[in-house]
Formats: C-alpha cells, structure tokens, sequence
C-alpha cells in the first residue's frame, strides 16, 4: 500500500517490486485479485489509470458510492450480452448446398423469455443459447421437443455450455458503462481520469465475456427436429448448419439453376422447340423432338400451388418458391411458367387480357420479374371441347342473338361471338351504369354480362366457345341483359323505375307544412311499395307494376297541388283580412290605405298541378308568412303610416285622478293646489324623428308658447316618442 500511494507504479513494476528474487514463485492472478479487492473497499480511493495503479483524492468517493448502487437490469445484461454475440457470430452464418446455392441464416439470440433477432439473414433461423453447465440437461431435454413443433421446423437450437458464470462480469460491465455514461460531461479532472480507469475495466471484463463465450461454443450442440449433435465454433455451420439447410430445401435440386433475367425473351426467340439450345433448356423438360414434359417434377409443384390457391399471381408465386422448401431463383420460376404456358398448362392473365399460349403479348407481359409479379395464373381446364359441348355453344349463342352463318366449330363461334361483344358492349355497360345509379338488384347480374363481353372481346373470341358451352353463368347473364332491354323497349321499366324515384327524392325538399301531411303520409306507403318490387332482381317481371305506380304518384301530387293551392289561398285570404281590420289600418288616411291594398294584392300564389310547382307554390307561401316577408313588410308599413300621421309635439293624455297637484299641462294649471312654493311642471311629447316642415315649425311654435311660463318657476318635462 505505501508503495501504490508513493509511486504511480504499473502491474509489472509492483510485480518486480515485491518479487525482487530470480526464480521466486510469483502468482501474478493472486497479485491481480488482490488489487482489484482493494480497489473494491469501500472508502478506498486506489485506481488503475492508464496502465498505473495510484490513490485519487476523495473527489471520486460519490462516484464510487453512485457506481456500487447501479442496478444491472436483466434488459441491460441481455443488451451487453448481444452486443458481444453480434460481434462473435457476424457476419451471418452461411453454407453453400447442392454446390450452386448459398444460404444465411437468421441468429436469434435466447437468454430468459427474450428471443429477438440477432442478425437478420434467409429462412432458417440459428437459435442461440450460453447456459450454465447445471442447466444444461433441462435446456438440452426441453429443445429435443420444442424443436420438433411445426413453427420450429426451419428452426436449428444451438447449446453452448458456459465454462464459467459471466453474471458478475456483465454487471461490473453495466456499472462501468453506466457510470461513464452518466459523468461525460463531468470537468472535474480526477473523475475524467476516473471513468477512464472504468471504461478500461469495462473492456478488458467484455474481453473476458468473448472468451468465455467462444470458449463455450466449442462444448456446444445443435438441435434440429428433435434431433442433437455435438459440434464446436466451426463445425456447427461446416457440418451441422449445413445439412439442416439441405433438408429444408430438399425440394431445391428439381430446378438449381439461376436462369438468366432475359431468358422469357430468350425462350421466345425460338419458335422451333426441338432447336433450343442447352442454356434455355438445363432440367431437360423439352424433349429432343420439341415437346415439352408436362408431368415434369418442378411443374408439379408449381400446379399443385396454383389449384390450392384462389386468385394466385405471380408475385405469391414467385414469394413461394423462391423461400424454403424450393430457393428457387425468380428467373428460373419465370422460365418454367412460360415453359408451362407453351404447354398449355396454365393461363395467365395481364389485366383484363388472357393468354392461353406462349405469345410475344403474353412474353412482354412477364419480361421481367416486376411485371411477372402483377400476373394472374389459373390452370388451363378448358383445353379441348367435345362436339357435344361445341354443340351447347352454338345453341347457347343462336338462342341470345340468333346470328347468321353460325357453324359449330371454334373459329365460327369466336368470329360471331367477337361482332357481337363489339357492337353491344357499350349498350351493356350503360345498362350497368343505369343499374347501379337505380340501386337495383339485378346489379352484379348486369357487371357480369359486360365482363363476360369484355373477355370474349379481349381474347378476340378464343374464349367464347368454352363460354357458351360449359359456363352456366355467362349465358345466364347475357339473356338477362336481352330481357331487360326488351322490357324497356316494350314496357318503359327504367324510364319507370327512374321517374318513381325521381319523385320520391323531389318530395323529400318539400318543407314540413301541415297542409302537405297528407301527400308524405302518402308518398312513404308507395316508396314502402317501390322498395318492396325493388327487392326482386327480375325486374322485367314487374313492367307493369313500376308503370302503375308512377302513374299512381303523378295522380296524388296532383291532387296535393290543388289542395295546398286552395288552403293557401285561404289562409291569404285570412291575413288580408286581418290586416284590413286593425286598428292602425283603420286609422290611415285613404291614400294610405290604397298603397297597403296595391301590396296585399300583390300576394297570390300560381296555381300548378306538378311537383315542381308544388314546390314553387310551398316557397311563395313560406316566403309570405317568412321574417321580412311580405306580410311582414306589410305591417312595418302600417306602422310607418300611424306613426308619421302623429303630430309632432303632444300632451300626454293624464286621468284627473291621477294628476298630481305639482304638475300642469298648461298654463292655467301653473298654480299649485297644494301652495305657491310647490313647483310646476308642464309635460309634452316630441316625436324622435322630425321628417316634415310643419313638424319643426309645430315644435317651435310649442316651445315658444311655454316660455313666458318660465319666468314664473315651471319646469318642462319633455318626452321622446316613436
């Protein structure tokens, strides 16, 4: 201790210090752990800075005391514990099989319930775990039966048994690294030269852990659908890693060849089958006589994937096969999608086009493995037709549209079924466009009938024969389309049906007036009727229904608008009246009275007898009675006329009774009753508003005639009035 608090010495120098004799027997681990225990000692200041050991002042007693109180978190360990395992196992580990394909593997690292990706690679995953020896059997015995579920099964578990416990090292890792963390900023020189002597323990305890754990890894096992073996750092990828990937993509060698990302342009180049080269032919599926062979293992799979999926495209297919159990590579997955289009196998669909053979159309559509991702594939059921089946496609085709020079062979069909689509397409699809505005239920039968004509157009009519003879569907639909426009041709049913609903939604702006009850009350059981025949998608069975109806409805609109004609009539009639008989009106002068007769003339409704003029008719008539309508303006002018016919200046008008004996409203009254020193007051209304001549002069003249009355202690109260 004297030495280490008189010199800065190094672990070497003390070593020689105190084992001065050639040949004395030296324990440097003893010297080592001896000094990190009085480094250790709580109150006990010695640090190794820099490679020397010396005594720091007490300015680093808090941050030794706030050291030993950091706790190491399992979350903290763990992130320590995968910083170093990262380092170890990186880059990912990688095999090649079959000799021409290379696979990484995904690492997990497993330490408690934590189980995260360690280094992302390919479909198998490299499951890590550092167990302590005396766990090693409970771990061992668990994983021989997790590893055999149906989630783990590209799954590999890799034990490796710890020599030692790394608990305490990964603390003393968090505390230094925690710490240094926490004082970074701190100026204080002595801690500076702290933290330093910190972080190097943190180091040199890291390298201690990768030792510990690459030490570990070569008493390690790996586990595989329940399965163990004993490798080392090495041969668990050489051996262990390896033969796992075969087996999960043991389905690899039936097409192990990277193609070209040219080779659908290339393959098109040759129309002549039995000339392809090596290069575009490497699994020998294409015969030396050109054909190709359909019941090839690789198009077995890819034909299975299709029928058990609904709607495949290519990109799903592509997904497929390119991850475990296939790893084939995109190219080559294209390469034998056109190989099984040329053969028939399959269809593929670009949009609303569909390609049945390997044409320079359905090559460009797949030319690269982005547009190849957007296409639909379905397999080719409908290859041949029997006579009998051409038959049903003839009869099915001269029953909708009874075509001239139709024969029962494929060529004819497509031919007349292409004119046809062409020339009614249009037709059908507005047909659509009207159901779907009238919210009918023969809708989806209408959309299939135009895509039906939409792929007999797209196909130039090859699809048409196995349309008309074995989809049901299709004939189904198009005849229903025919029927409809008979019904509208003969029976108007949509101008019905769009008329019916046109007056229902009209009605629903007419306003909430008593006087219309009757009509809504009435036009809610026919749209109950309407909703109710709507129901049914046939509706050319119910032509002459719609029609009624809409007749039914024009007839109770009509009556409605000479019902509220007649009321409201009335009621204006009522309101005139009322006006005519008030007392302001009785009191206007006979010119007055005139113009406010011009105006109540002026208030009338149009009689009409369709729901567009009943609507006029319920706005003229809310507008009468509105705020600042015509009635209202009306009134206001009443009231103008009695107040302009007011004199400008007046005596308020006081029962006897009520007068008080200091008050007079002349100059007579200027006494008071009650004595000479009570005070007189003389009380006049002024209008507020002077508009005419003799109003100002009369006001003068008043104001002039109270002024002698003045000099005698009368007081005037004068008055505003409107």
């Amino acid at each position: 201790m004297q030495l280490l608090d008189d010199f800065c010495l190094s672990f070497d120098n003390l070593c020689s210090l105190l084992f001065q004799q050639i040949g004395h027997p030296l324990s440097k681990p003893e010297l080592r752990a001896l000094l990190d225990e009085i480094k250790d000692t709580a109150g006990v200041t010695l640090q190794e800075i820099d490679g020397r050991f010396r005594f720091m002042t007490n300015a680093i007693l808090s941050v030794q005391d706030e050291r030993s109180r950091i706790n190491a978190t399992d979350s903290d360990k763990f992130k320590v514990m995968k910083e170093l395992v990262h380092d170890i196992l990186s880059p990912a580990p990688s095999v090649s099989i079959y000799g021409s394909k290379t696979i990484s593997a995904t690492v997990e690292l497993c330490r408690g319930r934590q189980n995260p990706v360690l280094i992302p690679g390919g479909d198998i995953k490299l499951n890590v775990r550092f167990v302590d020896a005396s766990d090693f059997e409970k771990v061992h015995n668990a994983l021989l039966t997790e590893s055999t579920k149906v989630e783990n099964k590209q799954t590999m578990f890799w034990v490796c048994t710890l020599p030692q416990d790394i608990e305490l090292l990964l603390i003393d890792v968090v505390r230094d690294e925690t710490i240094c963390n926490n004082h970074r900023h701190d100026t204080n020189k002595e801690i500076q030269d702290y933290l330093r002597a910190q972080q190097a323990d943190a180091d040199k305890n890291r390298q201690e852990i990768t030792r510990i754990l690459r030490q570990s890894q070569n008493n390690s096992e790996t586990i595989c659908k329940g399965s163990p073996t004993s490798v080392n750092g090495e041969t668990y990828k050489t051996q262990a890693l390896k033969n796992f990937a075969e087996q999960v993509y043991n389905k690899y060698p039936l097409a192990s060849r990277s193609m070209s990302a040219s080779i659908v342009s290339d393959l098109l180049a040759y129309e002549d089958s039995t000339k392809l080269p090596e290069s575009l032919n490497p699994f020998g599926i294409v015969g030396d006589n050109g054909v190709i062979e359909t019941g090839h293992a690789a198009f077995a799979e890819i034909k299975d994937y299709i029928a058990s999926s609904n709607d495949a495209n290519g990109g799903q297919l592509s997904d497929h096969f390119s991850r475990a159990q296939y790893g084939w590579s995109k190219d080559t997955i294209r390469y034998l999608v056109a190989l099984m289009l040329k053969a028939g196998i399959i269809v593929v669909r670009s949009g609303a086009q569909s390609f049945k053979m390997f044409t320079k159309n359905a090559a460009e559509a797949m030319k690269n493995n982005t547009s190849f991702s957007h296409l639909g594939l379905s397999l080719n059921t409908d290859a041949h037709l029997k006579p009998a089946e051409m038959m049903m496609a003839m009869t099915t085709l001269k029953e909708l549209y009874n075509p001239q020079g139709l024969s029962p062979i494929p060529a004819s069909i497509a031919k007349i079924s292409l004119k046809i689509a062409t020339q009614r397409r249009t037709k059908v699809e507005q047909l659509k466009d009207t159901f779907e505005k009238l919210k009918m239920a023969g809708t989806s039968t209408v959309s299939q009938a135009v895509n039906y004509l939409v792929k007999i157009i797209d196909s130039e009519g090859a699809e048409a024969p196995y349309l008309f003879a074995k989809d049901k569907a299709c004939a189904d639909a198009l005849r229903f389309v025919n029927q409809v426009f008979k019904a509208e041709e003969q029976g108007k049913v949509l101008t019905s049906i769009k008329k019916i609903q046109k007056r229902l939604n009209d009605t629903q702006r007419l306003p909430q007036l008593p006087t219309l009850e009757i009509l809504k009350n009435q036009l809610g059981e026919d749209e109950q009727a309407f909703n109710d025949i709507m129901l049914d998608p046939i509706c050319f069975n119910h032509t002459s229904e719609y029609a009624d109806l809409a007749s039914h409805i024009d007839n109770e609109i009509e009556q409605a608008c000479m019902h509220f004609y007649t009321e409201a009539t009335l009621f204006i009639n009522q309101k005139n009246s009322e006006i005519r008989g008030s007392e302001d009106f009785c009191s206007l002068k006979e010119e007055q009275k005139q113009s406010i007769e011009v105006l109540m003339s002026r208030i009338a409704i149009q009689e009409g007898k369709t729901l567009e003029l009943l609507q006029e008719m319920c706005n003229q008539f809310t507008a009468f009675y509105a705020p600042l309508g015509l009635f209202d303006s009306i009134e206001r002018k009443v009231k103008d006329f009695v107040a302009a016919n007011k004199p400008a200046v007046t005596t308020p008008a006081e029962d006897d009774d009520s007068k008080r004996p200091n008050e007079s409203s002349d100059a007579t009254d200027a006494e008071s009753v009650t004595g000479a020193n009570e005070p007189t007051v003389v009380r006049r209304q002024i209008k507020r508003r002077l508009t005419q001549r003799q109003d100002v002069e009369s006001l003068i003249n008043e104001l002039t005639r109270l002024l002698p009355q003045m000099d005698e202690g009368v007081s005037i109260d004068l008055s505003f009035i409107d």
